[in-house]
């Protein structure tokens, strides 16, 4: 337990606080981000248009979530005009990479607020770009929204930071539930060193010794590493009956693949970045049984229509999070339609007090700009994703 401090209407932790400061020192406002015109379609009269910065990793491992996302918000931007746009005035989106990198999204938001004078954005992105980036924005008093992130110290960023995905305390502690009532007592834990690894695996491995369960040993390992041996070693020599890992899909093919080749023959639990198709196709009935968290579809009927728009404008069915980048542009255009307002001071009081329904469920924020939204778990049966049990 750490001391809570005050700050912009909501509580903070002295560490993450003492980081956030840390953060703002070493920010590099001289960053110049590269134009998607390509992909976004800018151009509209000044006048005529609303200006939303958009973070996004198009580069870099995670780059996947990148295309995901992007096409997705793009879809809702789409729509968004067609039908008039905000207020009356079109969306324009002026994006940067974040390439799922902290330091990047420091850049990146810099580059967003400092030199391009975005008072909206999205992070449609990680959770180490999307935390690093969370108190530059608040310092400027821009609307900061984030998509899809889910580390749980976003919950303290800001007044001015708001979150439509649920936060990892919820899923740490429903995948440790899981493997706990599936009857297993010594778990192994592997994640990456970033914001995202580290908070899920922190709160999984809490919850797991509270239900009486032993995490046997912990592994971290850098979001690009390719050679998962030694790792994988040291958890071999303990003899744990499970193995809970954090990663990207890269990471978890090679992780997969090389278990096997050790001869490590325990069961696999995993998180919410785990349901991506690559991964099957890439190591085939492997993936049978493994066990992960997931964000829960919501079944909407904005959800179905969303999932059918997807399909009608990119001729296949919507990737990672893909709902969650939609649902961001809506929720913000809900937010300033209630506020009548496009200035983030007025907008934030409105987002308080909003209740959206909307492609991933209600989106109604408390004191915290937080949500609930149910976690899934799911497994994979003949190579597919199924519901668990």
């Amino acid at each position: 337990m750490y001391q809570l401090l005050t700050w912009r209407g909501k509580k903070v932790g002295k560490t993450a606080f003492l980081g956030i400061i840390a953060i703002i020192a070493i920010a590099v406002v001289a960053f110049t981000g590269f134009n998607q015109t390509g992909l976004f379609g800018l151009g509209a009269e000044e006048e005529e248009t609303v200006k939303i910065g958009v973070m996004l990793p198009l580069t870099g491992d995670a780059a996947i979530y990148g295309e995901s996302v992007g096409t997705a918000i793009q879809l809702a931007r789409e729509r968004i005009n067609e039908s008039g746009g905000i207020l009356g005035k079109r969306v324009e989106f002026v994006v940067e990479d974040s390439a799922c990198d902290a330091k990047a999204g420091v850049k990146a938001i810099n580059s967003l607020v400092h030199l391009k004078g975005m008072k909206l954005v999205i992070a449609a992105e990680c959770s180490g770009p999307a935390l690093s980036a969370a108190p530059v924005a608040e310092e400027a008093k821009v609307l900061y929204l984030v998509a899809i992130a889910s580390n749980p110290d976003i919950k303290y960023a800001g007044d001015y930071v708001f979150r439509i995905a649920p936060s990892d305390n919820q899923q740490g502690k429903d995948i440790a539930k899981t493997i706990y009532k599936e009857g297993f007592r010594k778990a192994a834990s592997m994640f990456m060193d970033n914001a995202y690894g580290e908070g899920i695996a922190g709160v999984f491995a809490k919850e797991f010794e509270a239900l009486g369960g032993n995490v046997v040993i912990t592994q971290r390992f850098n979001q690009n590493d390719n050679d998962f041996r030694t790792q994988l070693l040291k958890v071999k020599e303990v003899n744990p009956d499970s193995l809970f890992i954090v990663g990207y899909p890269q990471s978890y093919q090679l992780v997969i693949k090389q278990m096997h080749e050790l001869g490590l023959d325990v069961q696999i639990f995993s998180a919410d970045t785990f349901k991506d198709e690559t991964i099957i196709q890439a190591v085939g009935d492997k993936a049978e049984g493994i066990i992960f968290s997931t964000y829960a579809e919501s079944g909407t009927p904005e959800f179905e229509r969303f999932k059918q728009a997807y399909r009608e404008r990119h001729g296949k069915e919507y990737g990672p999070y893909g709902d969650y980048a939609f649902d961001s542009l809506y929720v913000l255009k809900a937010g300033i339609e209630q506020a009548n307002s496009f200035d983030p001071e007025v907008l934030k009081e409105s987002l308080y007090d909003l209740e959206y329904q909307g492609v991933t469920g209600l989106t109604k924020f408390d004191e915290y700009g937080e949500v609930y939204k149910p976690y899934a778990i799911m497994t994979v049966r003949n190579g597919s994703f199924v519901q668990y049990k």
